[in-house]
């Protein structure tokens, strides 16, 4: 009896050995849950070909962190004026960029500069007024503000003519009724040498075919030039930078819409939004259409106006002729709100006329 005890016991304490041998690999292979930010670093100095400043000449990034920037290299922090080809851009501006672009900057490490110079490439840096301008863009953007720098003289030479890659986003630009400057257009790399050629010596033959909504946008173009003419087909992916109006915080069904429950963000997007967007003072004072969650673009499906007045209601009605006024009282036959026109039966004779509604049961005959 002792002899099997013994041998229970000593079976016992070796499952135990093994259950903890277990458990100490299992924990030394348990792979960790958090994920490394990626790091960003901004140039000191960089130099542009072009009007426009991206992502990938002010900054770099490691092999390990393409997946997360590669998509936003093309992103246009900044666009230069020919005539002042200097401009410098602080690390705040790439953060407010990248935010508005939909990256999660609290996982991205910012190294390097905190502000960084951009030159074009044909800017001419030299003479006193060339490097005074150099120098001016070289202060930091919080101690000198931008268009301070931007309104500064220059003898650089400005660039004749356009590009075709600017010639195709004034194109798209007019055909979606954004503005120019909006506009974010990411070429095939096959066809970035095409879109740098300038009319000043090509001529180009633009065909839209696909430039009905932003995302996928392409064009046939018909160039010639001096070594002879060609055919070409120009894909690209568009975006555009749009300022909406989104909700701070969740809203009723029938809710009513104060200053403080909205605020504006300004974001890129790769589709045009199926319903108008509305601006602050469309919004405030309206009432909700639906349930509405925080962080919700407001357009013009999310409200509904408010009735100013209800049928069966008594209507205040305001008549003007020259410097004479003359008030009166009649009933609504209809609801309305703000603006609209409605038929009203007056008490008193049971004519019945239009008015227009300028507030709570108030309104005004022309």
């Amino acid at each position: 009896m002792k002899t099997i005890c013994l041998a229970i016991l000593m079976l016992t304490i070796a499952a135990g050995r093994c259950a903890a041998q277990v458990y100490a690999m299992t924990e030394a292979f348990v792979p960790s849950t958090s994920v490394a930010p990626s790091t960003l670093e901004l140039r000191n100095e960089a130099t542009v070909i072009g009007r426009e400043v991206k992502l990938k000449s002010v900054c770099r990034w490691n092999d390990g962190d393409a997946r997360t920037f590669a998509p936003v290299a093309e992103l246009v922090i900044a666009k230069i004026d020919p005539a002042n080809p200097f401009r410098g851009i602080s690390i705040d501006q790439v953060k407010d960029t990248l935010t508005a672009a939909g990256i999660n900057v609290g996982r991205v490490r910012f190294t390097g500069a905190l502000h960084c110079t951009i030159t074009r490439s044909d800017a001419e840096v030299s003479g006193a007024s060339g490097l005074e301008k150099w120098e001016d863009a070289k202060q930091d953007v919080s101690a000198k503000p931008q268009a301070a720098v931007e309104a500064a003289p220059t003898t650089a030479p400005v660039a004749e003519g356009k590009t075709l890659r600017e010639i195709l986003t004034e194109d798209l630009a007019q055909h979606l009724g954004f503005p120019v400057d909006s506009i974010q257009l990411q070429f095939n790399p096959q066809d970035e040498k095409l879109v740098s050629l300038t009319d000043s010596a090509f001529k180009f033959q633009i065909i839209p075919q696909r430039v009905r909504n932003l995302g996928t946008v392409q064009w046939d173009v018909n160039m010639s030039g001096a070594g002879g003419a060609r055919k070409a087909v120009i894909g690209a992916y568009a975006r555009a930078w749009q300022d909406q109006i989104v909700t701070t915080r969740a809203l009723a069904y029938k809710q009513l819409l104060t200053d403080a429950d909205v605020v504006e963000k300004r974001a890129l997007v790769d589709r045009l939004p199926d319903d108008a967007l509305l601006t602050r003072p469309q919004i405030v004072g309206q009432q909700a259409a639906r349930e509405l969650h925080p962080g919700t673009v407001v357009t013009s499906h999310s409200l509904e106006a408010v009735p100013l007045v209800k049928a069966g209601q008594l209507v205040t009605i305001t008549l003007t002729r020259d410097s004479m006024q003359v008030t009166t009282v009649a009933r609504a036959i209809e609801a309305g709100t703000y603006g609209q026109t409605i038929r009203v039966k007056s008490e008193a004779t049971k004519d019945l006329f239009d008015v227009t509604l300028t507030g709570p049961q108030t309104a005004k005959m022309d």
